[in-house]
């Protein structure tokens, strides 16, 4: 890999993890909003981590509300797409 694509990827894992630590407190509590079952959180709160990553954090600014805000709700309905589809599957109920 040469140097370049190196600094690409190293700026991409900076933004993601800035952006993780950002909206960690949010997806935490849209998890449990959506169920109470903690192992269930955990893995929804994986799901909006998935989210984030595709959606490459690098590309947006974090300061930037609108920015925040549109990350934030793309990675929220990823969340809420697992959990429907786990609903179907004996998962745990909403409350």
């Amino acid at each position: 890999m040469n140097t370049g694509a190196l600094k690409v990827l190293k700026d991409a894992n900076g933004a993601f993890e800035r952006a993780a630590k950002r909206l960690d407190r949010a997806l935490r509590r849209q998890a449990s909003r959506m169920t109470e079952d903690v192992d269930a959180q955990d893995d929804l709160v994986q799901e909006g981590l998935i989210a984030l990553w595709e959606l490459d954090a690098s590309r947006y600014c974090l300061s930037d509300k609108e920015d925040r805000n549109f990350l934030l709700k793309a990675v929220v309905n990823r969340m809420r797409d697992v959990w429907r589809r786990s609903r179907g599957k004996g998962a745990a109920r909403d409350r």
